[in-house]
């Protein structure tokens, strides 16, 4: 029987450099709940570590951990912890990208041919006009 292992890394960031982070918390657990990221953010609460933001995947456990574990939280002084929740746009578009794809469904016809290439660009082609119209569906936010 395989365990399948969970491994959450917290960074911090600062505003002020363009660093990818520096890690500050490792959390391993053998189970996909919430229960044991909410008890490990508890300590954060504990030790009054005060974080933004959680930049996080499209899980909802997650969310409920933050939550419950964190924003929830209040310290033996009297503080409160209130971090903004952001989703991964990388794991937004790529979630969103697997849905449309999912959806997408293009009988075809004795007028149109539709391909897919390889790199999951989505081509229509209109035989009566010979015009050709491209649809890609990209992952990421470029600036």
């Amino acid at each position: 029987m395989m365990t399948m292992l969970c491994c959450t890394v917290f960074f911090t960031k600062s505003a002020s450099t363009r660093d990818d982070g520096t890690p500050i918390g490792y959390l391993i657990t053998n189970t996909d709940s919430y229960k044991p990221l909410a008890s490990f953010l508890r300590f954060f609460v504990e030790k009054k570590i005060h974080i933004k933001r959680f930049i996080i995947d499209c899980s909802l456990e997650q969310v409920q951990a933050i939550k419950e574990g964190y924003n929830a939280g209040i310290s033996n002084q009297g503080d409160h912890f209130d971090a903004a929740i952001t989703f991964n746009p990388q794991h937004l578009f790529k979630v969103f990208n697997e849905q449309i794809k999912s959806l997408l469904k293009i009988a075809p016809s004795t007028n149109d041919t539709n391909h897919q290439s390889k790199d999951g660009e989505l081509i229509f082609h209109k035989n009566t006009d010979s015009s050709c119209n491209r649809f890609k569906l990209t992952e990421g936010i470029r600036d």
